[in-house]
């Protein structure tokens, strides 16, 4: 059951707190190597970045449910966590394929993906939920101390959606 749970990181380290995802996604191989009993057998780690192109093949895949990691910005203070679900069946199938260009650097256009996806697979999607974090700044090659210090906060949020979900 495990090996149909993706959860996949989303963001460019170009871009300061755009790397959070990725950086979560680096946490979460790095236990998968050490303590490979604290992860599902079977369970998908993408490193996506900014390859729209990747998340969409994954996404049309036969998979159960997806957790996305990710800045996203929605006005709280740097660093809070979100967990949100995603409406996939929005996304007007115009929008696939060709992917559109990202509307900013090192950000994704999801509903484009999504759309992408669906029309790859033709049919609905897994559920796909948001692991967000606010972001303090979207320029330098580092995380921010304040979204840094959000990683450990982010990797125990994802063992409990794992936990939740029948995933361990």
């Amino acid at each position: 059951m495990s090996s149909r749970i993706l959860i996949a990181g989303l963001g460019s380290v170009s871009f300061g707190d755009e790397g959070f995802g990725p950086e979560v996604l680096q946490h979460l191989q790095r236990e998968r190597r050490v303590r490979p009993e604290l992860l599902p057998d079977g369970l998908r780690l993408l490193d996506c970045g900014v390859r729209a192109l990747r998340l969409a093949y994954m996404l049309a895949s036969a998979l159960e449910r997806v957790l996305l990691i990710d800045a996203t910005a929605r006005g709280g203070r740097p660093g809070t966590l979100y967990l949100l679900d995603l409406d996939t069946d929005k996304a007007p199938l115009e929008l696939a394929p060709p992917l559109p260009p990202d509307k900013r650097p090192g950000a994704l256009d999801l509903e484009a993906i999504f759309a992408t996806a669906r029309w790859l697979a033709a049919r609905r999607l897994a559920p796909v939920q948001m692991l967000g974090c606010e972001p303090a700044s979207l320029s330098g090659t580092e995380l921010s101390a304040t979204v840094r210090a959000a990683i450990g906060p982010a990797v125990d949020i994802v063992h409990r959606w794992l936990q939740e979900r029948g995933g361990v």
